[in-house]
């Protein structure tokens, strides 16, 4: 599972964004990132693409025994990561955007990526 909330500005066809992600197995490993990043988007008609790359801060923790175990769960100290996004998404509306958003971190620690059926919310250009 996976939560990301995220805010974007686009000026041009550049891309600042600030997002939050946290990601969890259930009853297993949990890993969330801290990042700033920048890219290249395009918000042709009633679309939008973009692609973005910056620094973060990951951390998290790991299970080693399982749902039912009494193992402590190994906390992964703060340490700098490398955040990817990519978002397309279709805007029929003036305030509401329908799409696809894929996500990864790469960290010496633990690799981490997803793909999330997304809804964006707000002043959509």
């Amino acid at each position: 599972m996976a939560l990301i909330v995220g805010t974007h500005y686009q000026f041009g066809p550049n891309l600042l964004s600030f997002r939050g992600c946290a990601t969890t197995e259930i009853f297993g490993d949990e890993y969330w990132d801290i990042g700033l990043l920048y890219g290249w988007a395009s918000s042709e008609y009633d679309y939008h693409v973009s692609f973005s790359s910056g620094i973060a801060v990951i951390g998290g923790s790991r299970s080693e025994g399982g749902l039912f175990s009494d193992t402590p769960r190994d906390v992964i100290s703060a340490q700098f990561g490398i955040p990817l996004e990519g978002q397309f998404f279709w805007r029929p509306f003036g305030n509401v955007g329908l799409g696809l958003y894929g996500f990864a971190n790469l960290n010496a620690e633990q690799t981490f990526a997803g793909l999330a059926l997304s809804v964006q919310l707000g002043k959509l250009r």
